[in-house]
Order: C-alpha cells, then structure tokens, then sequence
C-alpha cells in the first residue's frame, strides 16, 4: 500500500500475511523496519 500527499510526494507501507505493519519507506526513501 502506498499515499501520496498533495505535493506529490509517497509513502510506502509495508505488511505482512497478518496485516500488521512491519515496513515503511517515506518520501526522503528513508526505510524503516518493524518487528
């Protein structure tokens, strides 16, 4: 799943097969994983 905000810039969120949150990878491409 991603978002895009007004000024065109994304956010990229990443889950898995629980559809729990567990990666994100913002507009400055800075990802960040979760456990």
């Amino acid at each position: 799943k991603w978002r895009q905000d007004a000024k065109g810039q994304t956010i990229t969120y990443e889950y898995d097969k629980a559809i729990r949150l567990v990666g994100l990878t913002n507009e400055n491409d800075a990802t960040y994983r979760f456990a």
